[in-house]
């Protein structure tokens, strides 16, 4: 099971297409069978499941974790939520580990729950189970402190900052939309240099694949880890120089005390983004909140939008 969802894994990276999901769903159905089969060995006679021991505990989690996994990644909502509930019931996150389990290492997992039964309960319109999953999350405590500081249930990421200011959209607060915009003939002209490059067209990946739901997803990093595309030196070499300038890819805020925020800081990148027509990602958020996402169009067929929080579609 586990070599059939890498190798679905691997293969949506290289040509992240939603459709051919054959292999996830066999994966999927191996860890259904051995759940069925550990459910049957140590559920009583009240319906209960009782383990004698911690790791037989800690295995069933691991299966629930994959099953919700898989079906995340299939984009069932409505049976991941079931088994990402279970996770939470039974404190996954907490199983088999000491009281002086890493804060990031807990809040990434028990926010990588929390962040999907919100989500995906509100986008399947229960509202009330998502605001009772968001009210749930704010109780969690490790070592007696809370773990998730969210402010509102349309911001729930898996690492959270308080005390940062909260909005859908910046554009009429940043320097960066205006100058992106002044200088967007270049980006575009780049562009198209890239895509009719025989080399350079096809170097598009997709690490995050599972948010697709329909068409195809992908992107290639003009920079990343401190790294720029080799393209900067024949093809997007004024996009890669302009870029370049901006102090908010030069700078690691080094004014700012790291220690509070959750997560820490990571590398800048710049990327191209490529939907083709149809396609469609499933409601998430960010892994964290310090980090604002500056998108310009620059090829944008008529009807392609995007939407943030509960504001209304905006056009692209």
């Amino acid at each position: 099971a586990a070599s059939l969802r890498h190798q679905y894994a691997h293969a949506m990276e290289a040509a992240p297409t939603f459709g051919e999901t054959s292999g996830l769903s066999r994966s999927l159905a191996l860890y259904l069978s051995v759940e069925a089969d550990t459910t049957a060995a140590w559920i009583d006679k009240h319906g209960k499941l009782k383990f004698s021991k911690d790791s037989f505990r800690q295995f069933y989690l691991s299966i629930v974790d994959k099953i919700a996994a898989c079906y995340d990644e299939l984009g069932s909502f409505d049976e991941s939520v079931k088994y990402f509930e279970r996770l939470v019931d039974y404190d996954y996150c907490a199983t088999g580990v000491p009281e002086t389990l890493s804060g990031d290492t807990f809040e990434k997992c028990s926010g990588i729950m929390y962040n999907r039964l919100v989500v995906y309960n509100r986008n399947l319109g229960r509202s009330k189970a998502a605001k009772k999953w968001f009210k749930r999350a704010k109780k969690v405590r490790l070592n007696g402190e809370p773990v998730h500081h969210w402010s509102d249930y349309w911001q729930t990421p898996i690492w959270f900052t308080p005390g940062l200011r909260s909005q859908p959209f910046w554009t009429d607060d940043l320097t960066m939309s205006a100058w992106m915009e002044k200088h967007a003939d270049v980006f575009i002209q780049e562009l198209q240099a890239f895509m009719d490059h025989p080399s350079h067209r096809g170097a598009f990946n997709q690490n995050d694949f599972h948010l697709l739901t329909e068409g195809s997803w992908s992107e290639h990093k003009i920079l990343n880890a401190g790294q720029w595309s080799t393209a900067c030196r024949d093809v997007i070499p004024q996009t890669c120089q302009l870029l370049s300038q901006r102090e908010e890819y030069r700078s690691r805020a080094d004014n700012v005390d790291v220690s509070r925020l959750h997560g820490g800081l990571s590398q800048h990148e710049i990327l191209y983004f490529q939907l083709m027509p149809g396609t469609r990602l499933k409601p998430h958020t960010g892994a964290s909140n310090v980090y604002l996402y500056c998108h310009l169009g620059l090829i944008t067929p008529k009807g392609s939008w995007l939407r943030v929080g509960d504001s209304p579609p905006q056009p692209w």
